[in-house]
């Protein structure tokens, strides 16, 4: 990441049934939190997206500024 890349704080990774979606929404609510608009970014498990750079996760699910 350059020097105006934002940081990536946190991830959450969970199975299916397992309550992520009401942690996304409880998480969504934070005003000082920038989510993407989906709950899902298959940035991790896709060797296509993930070797294009973490930049490449910042400028696809997360469009506003930080």
């Amino acid at each position: 990441m350059g020097p105006t890349s934002p940081a990536l704080d946190f991830v959450v990774i969970g199975a299916q049934k397992g309550g992520t979606t009401t942690l996304f929404e409880h998480l969504r609510q934070h005003p000082r939190l920038c989510l993407p608009a989906d709950k899902e970014a298959p940035f991790f498990n896709r060797p296509e997206l993930y070797s294009r750079g973490v930049e490449h996760l910042f400028t696809t699910y997360f469009p506003q500024p930080l």
